[in-house]
């Protein structure tokens, strides 16, 4: 038998260095992945469209209307919304602490419930406003028993024939009620030096008539 005759030499040596260049080309890849994946990362990590995937806060199959978020100087999350249905309504509360919502709670039961609007003051203390057909109610909660319907006071009615109201809060814990008026009457504001325990007389922001409408 004869035998098989070898490559040529400078068909051998092709091989090889074709070889070297493909193990380069695969390993310059690897390193330039390596290089600039966490780039890609931070990039990602840092972009305002950058939004976690939907979470259902509540169980419930319904509809919900004006849900209001607030955040506590820890920051906490403390979320209130109501169920929008043609029968009773109830006003719900749940609490994020950054793993996770707490189960959500009824802490008002009513008829016409929305615009619920709240804010925290510098000693843990909720303080929620909303209104129940043509009533403004108020109510305040602890942060830390907040998601317990128990530790919420019973609501008070702070001004009646109006449908929406927004509470806010100064830097002495000073809090104040604002309200539209009715017809002309123009907005209003009650305030409370006590944390809520008791509020001061109407008083009217601005005052507009219809003769001084048209004239201008």
């Amino acid at each position: 038998m004869h035998p098989e005759p070898s490559p040529p030499q400078n068909e051998t040596l092709m091989v090889t260095l074709n070889t070297h260049r493909l193990k380069l080309v695969i390993t310059l890849a690897i390193v330039a992945i390596a290089m600039f994946t966490p780039l890609f990362q931070a990039a990602a990590q840092t972009s305002p469209f950058d939004w976690s995937f939907p979470i259902r806060i509540a169980e419930r199959q319904e509809q919900t209307s004006e849900p209001f978020l607030v955040a506590d100087q820890s920051g906490l999350l403390h979320l209130f919304w109501s169920p929008h249905n043609d029968g009773p309504q109830s006003l719900n509360y749940t609490q994020w602490d950054g793993r996770s919502w707490s189960e959500p709670q009824d802490i008002y039961n009513g008829t016409q419930i929305s615009g619920p609007n709240a804010v925290v003051d510098s000693r843990g203390t909720i303080h929620l406003v909303w209104s129940d057909g043509n009533t403004i109610y108020y109510s305040q909660a602890p942060v830390k028993g907040a998601i317990s319907a128990a530790n919420w006071s019973i609501a008070e009615g702070i001004a009646s024939g109006y449908q929406q109201a927004a509470i806010l809060i100064d830097r002495q814990d000073r809090l104040y009620l604002v309200y539209p008026g009715l017809s002309s009457s123009g907005p209003a504001m009650v305030t409370s030096e006590d944390g809520g325990y008791s509020w001061s007389s109407e008083n009217r922001i601005s005052q507009t008539n219809s003769a001084d409408a048209s004239a201008n």
